[in-house]
Parts: structure tokens; sequence; C-alpha cells
């Protein structure tokens, strides 16, 4: 019983970490998909399925120099967390034009 406990206590960190690296990767190519005038959320969609996780929320604010790309991604858990849900956030897009 203890093993099984902390195999599934390992899984749950690993996908914890899993998910907030795909929320990283997926906002970062979000954002550079939007610096070069493309539809941010479809590309955000579309890294998400492809990494094992799905798009919760995308949002984009600010205007075409200086913006800000939100995700969130979620990742559903199998019977044995009882479809548990993990979810992460991540922030990327450019820096103002004028540096500073």
């Amino acid at each position: 019983m203890v093993a099984a406990a902390v195999i599934v206590g390992a899984g749950a960190i690993l996908a914890v970490h899993r998910v907030r690296a795909a929320a990283d990767l997926v906002a970062v190519s979000a954002a550079g998909e939007k610096s070069r005038g493309g539809d941010a959320c479809r590309i955000a969609r579309q890294l998400a399925s492809a990494n094992g996780v799905s798009v919760r929320e995308c949002r984009i604010s600010g205007d075409d120099l200086d913006f800000v790309v939100s995700v969130r991604v979620a990742l559903l858990m199998g019977p044995q967390l009882r479809g548990a849900r993990i979810e992460a956030t991540a922030h990327a897009g450019r820096l103002s034009a004028t540096g500073g």
C-alpha cells in the first residue's frame, strides 16, 4: 500500500511539473505567433494538444507592440487520481517598443 501511494504521489508531482512546463511553452509560442501577426490562441490550442494538455483559457492584453498572452492549461489525470485536473497558468509577451 505504501509503495502504491508513493508511486501515485510521484506521478502527481511529475504531472504538475509537466503541466507547468507545457503552460510556459504554450504561452511563449503563442506570444511569438502574436508578434508575427498570427492567431496566438489558435497556436496555443495546437501546441497544448500536441503536449497532452488542453487550453482552459487564452487571453491577449495590450496592443500589437506591447502585449501579454496569458494561457491556462489543464491535464486530466487518470483513474488513479479519480479524474483530478491539474492546471497551470503562464504569461509571455513582447517588451515595450521603447526598451526600458
